[in-house]
């Protein structure tokens, strides 16, 4: 898990990581609500240039004389951002309508494989055996393995 491991330093992740097993899923949406609240008056002030190197100085540290609070404080602050499943969950509607898509169904490897394999198998009845070529060795598959579609 890398989540904001290349953006904060490793104590405050692992604050962030702590949090997010005790309350679940939608406090790695409110840690960077929090920072960006935090940053708010450095960023409207800022051009591109001051905000790109303002978000690389961030893994330098947080607490007494870095940009960011001590981690404490940062969840202290995001604990305090009001942010509901179902206000999520309707964002990504929203997000979903802008894109023109729906959402991804979720499949597990192996059975994206097994329809392959049948699909393969009947286009390899209509050809001729000269035509057919060599046959694909099968690789094993963990059962971990998942393909958004």
């Amino acid at each position: 898990m890398t989540l904001f491991l290349y953006s904060f330093p490793l104590g405050l992740c692992i604050r962030i990581w702590d949090n997010m097993l005790v309350k679940g899923i939608t406090f790695l949406f409110k840690v960077p609500l929090a920072v960006l609240r935090i940053l708010e008056q450095d960023l409207l002030q800022s051009d591109f240039e001051e905000i790109n190197e303002l978000f690389n100085s961030l893994i330098n540290g947080c607490g007494e004389g870095h940009r960011l609070p001590n981690a404490e404080e940062i969840i202290r602050l995001s604990d305090a951002i009001t942010l509901s499943e179902e206000k999520l969950a309707a964002l990504k509607e929203i997000y979903y309508k802008t894109l023109d898509k729906k959402p991804r169904k979720l499949r597990m490897i192996p059975e994206i494989i097994k329809e392959e394999e049948s699909e393969g198998e009947d286009a390899e009845q209509h050809q001729s055996p000269e035509n057919r070529g060599p046959i694909p060795k099968k690789r094993a598959h963990s059962q971990a393995e998942l393909r958004l579609e």
